[in-house]
C-alpha cells in the first residue's frame, strides 16, 4: 500500500524499469570509452612518444574530441528517451494535481543519482577498459620496457568533466520537459513521432558537394595564407570544416526521406515512411555514426601507412649494415667487427669506410613575427649538414659519377622531397676554421640507404673545405653486407656501438650543433638544450623514441625487420586504440537506435501482419531500415577517410610514391576488414530485433 509520494515514484520506478535501464547504459558505457580514451591519451607512457604540439598529438587529440561530441550525444539522445517515455507518469501525476515543484525536485534528483551512480561506475571500468587493452597487446603482440603503462590519474578529469556534461545536459531536458503546461501534450509525449519533410532532390548533390567543398577549405586554406600571405591562420579558421557536416546532414536527409524510384514508386514504401515518421533523430544518429566511423578508419589506416613505409623501404636497402659514427669516438674496430661477426656465425662481405664531414650550410632562416605572421631571413650558417666526397660515393655504390668544382649532389629517392633534403644551397662553412665554399646545385643520385642526409662533393673541394675539422665534425661511414644474416648479430652489433658512443652522442636527429651555435650566441639558449625538447638516453635503447629519433642510429635490416613492431609499439597501441574506442562507439549507438526503431514500431509492424503482411514482407521492412543506419554511415564515413588520406599523401609532394601507393593499397583492404565487423554487428542487430518484434523467418532463429 502507498503511503507517500515517495513510494509513488518508487512504484513507477519499478513498473519502468526499461527506461531507466537504457539510460543507465548510454550514460555507462559513454563515459567509460571516454574514460579509458583519456587515460590512455594522458599517460606519461603516450605523451612522451606524442611530443606537445606534434602532428601526431593533434591528430589524436581532434579524434578525441570527435568520440567525445559523439558519446555526449549518444547520452543526449538517451536522455531524451528517457523523457519521452517516462512522460506518462509525468503527466498522470500532473493530472492529479501533483505540483510541478515536486515533480521537478524528484525527477532531478532521481537523474543526479542515475547519472553519478552510472558515471562512477563507467569511469571505472573506464580504467580497467585501458588496462585490459593495454595488457592484451602487450601479451598478444610485442612486451618491452616502453610498453609498461603508467597512468596519469589526473586524466580522470576528463571523465568528471564529461559526467559534469552528461548532468548540464539532463537538468537541461528536464526543465523543458518540465516547462510544459499541456498535460495532455505531456501524456502523449511517448507516442509523438520525429518525422522529417520531404527534402527535393538536389539534397544530394549538395551535400556530396558542401562535404568536398569543406574538407578542401578546411585542410587547404592553412596552405593558402602561409604561402601567399606568411601568416598562421588561428585555430578559429577550423570551423572551415563546418560544411562537411551541413553537406553530411543534407546527404543523411536525402537517403533517410527519399522517394521510391518512378518504375517502382510503392516498393520499399512502408519502410521508407516508417524512418521518415521517424528520421530526426535517426538523421543526428547517423551522423554521428558517420563522425565515428571514419575516426575508426583514421586510427587503423595509421598503422598500415606507417608499417608499409617503413618495411618497403628496409627491403629495398642496398646493404644489409650501415652505420656511422664520430671519429672522436671509441667505436670497436674493423678487426673487432669480424671478430663479432664469427662469434654469431655471419659472414661479412662488400665491407667499405668512407669519410664523412659535418659542415654548415646556407639558407633562409624561418622567423616568427608577431600576430602570428612570420618571415625568412637568409644565414650563412643556417644549420648543419652531412658531406661525402665523390670517391667516396662511388666506393659505396660502385656508381661511376662526375661533380664539377664547385658544384653538388644531393642522395634522394622517390619519397624524398625537396624540404627533407635542400637543392637550394650556395655556401657551405668549415665551423672550426671559418673557410667557406660557394657551390651550386647539380643533380640527384639515388641511394636508398642514404637518402635524405648526404651532399656529394667534388674530391677537392671536398679535401679543401674539410682541412683543419676537429674528429668531432669528422665521421665514417660503415657498410657491408653479410651471408645468412642474424638477428642476434644484428642485435650485438647494435649494443656495442651503442655501448662504445660517448654522452656527447646521446642526442636525437633533429639536434644541430650549427643551430646551438647561432641561437647561444644571440639568445644565449638553445631550444635543443631545454626541458621542452624530447631527449632520448642510451638507457632506453630499446624505446621508440630512442630507436627512431637517435642520431647516429644504425641502420641494420634485420633488426629493423625483427624489431619493427617493438619498436612502434606505443605508436601501434595508440592509434589501434582510438580505432577500437571510436568502432565500439559507433557500434553502440547503431544498436542502441535500432532497437529503439523496434521498440516504436511494433505496434505498426503488428498492425501490418494482421492485415496480411508476411513474414518475408516484413522482414524486408527491418532489413532496410536497420541496413541504413549501419550500412550508409560506414560506407561514407570509410570512404571519406581514405578519400581524406589520399589527399594528404598527394599533397605531400604533388604525387604518389611507390609505398604510399602500396600503403593505401593494403588501407583499402583494412576498409573491407571493417566493412565487415559493421556488417557482423548489423546481421546480430537485426537478429535482435526481429525478436523483439516477433518476426520469424527462414533467415533468422525461431523460438
Amino acid at each position: 500500500m502507498m503511503k507517500n509520494m515517495t513510494d509513488v515514484f518508487r512504484m513507477l520506478r519499478s513498473y519502468n524499469k526499461k527506461n531507466y535501464r537504457l539510460y543507465v547504459i548510454c550514460t555507462f558505457l559513454s563515459t567509460m570509452l571516454i574514460t579509458a580514451f583519456g587515460m590512455m591519451m594522458y599517460a606519461p607512457t603516450v605523451r612522451q612518444v606524442l611530443p606537445e604540439g606534434g602532428d601526431s598529438r593533434k591528430q589524436v587529440m581532434m579524434i578525441f574530441v570527435l568520440a567525445a561530441v559523439g558519446c555526449l550525444v549518444f547520452v543526449i539522445y538517451g536522455g531524451s528517451l528517457f523523457y519521452r517515455m517516462k512522460s506518462r507518469e509525468m503527466g498522470t501525476l500532473m493530472a492529479l494535481g501533483t505540483p510541478k515543484k515536486v515533480l521537478a525536485k524528484r525527477l532531478l534528483s532521481e537523474m543526479s543519482a542515475l547519472c553519478l551512480i552510472s558515471g562512477a561506475a563507467g569511469t571505472m571500468a573506464g580504467v580497467g577498459l585501458a588496462c585490459a587493452i593495454w595488457q592484451i597487446f602487450r601479451l598478444c603482440i610485442v612486451d618491452s620496457r616502453q610498453m609498461q603503462l603508467v597512468f596519469d590519474y589526473r586524466a580522470l578529469l576528463i571523465a568528471l568533466v564529461f559526467l559534469l556534461f552528461i548532468l548540464l545536459s539532463a537538468f537541461i531536458q528536464g526543465a523543458l520537459f518540465l516547462k510544459r503546461t499541456n498535460i495532455m501534450e505531456v501524456i502523449n509525449e511517448s507516442r509523438r513521432s520525429e518525422p522529417v519533410k520531404e527534402v527535393p532532390s538536389w539534397y544530394g548533390i549538395a551535400g556530396v558537394a558542401l562535404v568536398f567543398a569543406g574538407a578542401v577549405l578546411g585542410y587547404g586554406h592553412s596552405g593558402f595564407f602561409i604561402n601567399l600571405f606568411h601568416w598562421y591562420p588561428p585555430a578559429i579558421f577550423n570551423i572551415l570544416y563546418l560544411p562537411i557536416f551541413v553537406g553530411l546532414y543534407m546527404l543523411m536527409l536525402r537517403i533517410v526521406v527519399r522517394k521510391g524510384s518512378k518504375r517502382h514508386p510503392y516498393k520499399g514504401i512502408i519502410a521508407r515512411n516508417m524512418m521518415k515518421f521517424q528520421g530526426r533523430q535517426t538523421v543526428n544518429n547517423m551522423l554521428v555514426l558517420t563522425v565515428l566511423l571514419a575516426g575508426a578508419a583514421f586510427g587503423i589506416f595509421y598503422i598500415p601507412m606507417m608499417g608499409t613505409n617503413l618495411l618497403m623501404s628496409t627491403k629495398s636497402w642496398e646493404f644489409d649494415y650501415q652505420f656511422r659514427y664520430r671519429q672522436d669516438q671509441d667505436i670497436l674496430s674493423k678487426v673487432d667487427l669480424y671478430g663479432l661477426a664469427k662469434e654469431h656465425g655471419v659472414t661479412i662481405r662488400d665491407y667499405s669506410e668512407v669519410p664523412v664531414i659535418n659542415l654548415a650550410r646556407d639558407g633562409e632562416n624561418f622567423v616568427e613575427d608577431d600576430n602570428n605572421k612570420y618571415h625568412y631571413e637568409y644565414e650563412e650558417m643556417l644549420e648543419e649538414a652531412d658531406f661525402i666526397s665523390e670517391s667516396g660515393y662511388e666506393k659505396i655504390t660502385g656508381e661511376e659519377i662526375s661533380i664539377e668544382k664547385g658544384c653538388f649532389g644531393v642522395i634522394a629517392n622517390e619519397n624524398t622531397a625537396s624540404y627533407i633534403i635542400s637543392r637550394d644551397v650556395e655556401l657551405i662553412t668549415n665551423v672550426e676554421t671559418g673557410e667557406t665554399l660557394p657551390v651550386k646545385f647539380k643533380e640527384e643520385l639515388y641511394h636508398e640507404m642514404m637518402a635524405g642526409r648526404y651532399y656529394v662533393l667534388n674530391d677537392e673541394d671536398f679535401d679543401r673545405i674539410s682541412r683543419g675539422l676537429s674528429d668531432e665534425w669528422r665521421e665514417t661511414l660503415v657498410s657491408f653486407r653479410v651471408d645468412k644474416d642474424k638477428y642476434g648479430f644484428a642485435n650485438a652489433l647494435f649494443n656495442e656501438i651503442v655501448d662504445h658512443t660517448g654522452k656527447e652522442c646521446e642526442f636525437p636527429d633533429y639536434y644541430d650543433r650549427v643551430v646551438k651555435m647561432r641561437d647561444e650566441r644571440e639568445t644565449g639558449v638553445y631550444w635543443g638544450d631545454t626541458k621542452e625538447a624530447t631527449k632520448i638516453s642510451f638507457a632506453d635503447r630499446d624505446s621508440s623514441d630512442f630507436r627512431l629519433y637517435w642520431k647516429y642510429m644504425p641502420q641494420f635490416r634485420e633488426l629493423e625487420l625483427h624489431d619493427f613492431v617493438r619498436s612502434l609499439a606505443v605508436f601501434l597501441m595508440i592509434f589501434l586504440f582510438i580505432a577500437i574506442i571510436c568502432m565500439a562507439a559507433a557500434m553502440l549507438i547503431a544498436y542502441t537506435r535500432c532497437l529503439t526503431i523496434a521498440i516504436n514500431s511494433k505496434q505498426v509492424f503488428d498492425d501490418l501482419a494482421r492485415l496480411g503482411a508476411g513474414p518475408r514482407y516484413l522482414f524486408g521492412a527491418v532489413r532496410e531500415q536497420i541496413g541504413k543506419i549501419y550500412l550508409v554511415p560506414s560506407g561514407i564515413g570509410f570512404a571519406l577517410m581514405y578519400i581524406l588520406y589520399l589527399m594528404i599523401m598527394y599533397a605531400n609532394d604533388g604525387s604518389f610514391t611507390r609505398n604510399e601507393l602500396l600503403g593505401v593499397g593494403v588501407c583499402l583492404g583494412v576498409v573491407f576488414l571493417l566493412c565487415g565487423i559493421v556488417y557482423a554487428g548489423y546481421r546480430y542487430t537485426r537478429k535482435k530485433v526481429l525478436e523483439i518484434l516477433g518476426i520469424f523467418t527462414k533467415t533468422n532463429t525461431k523460438r
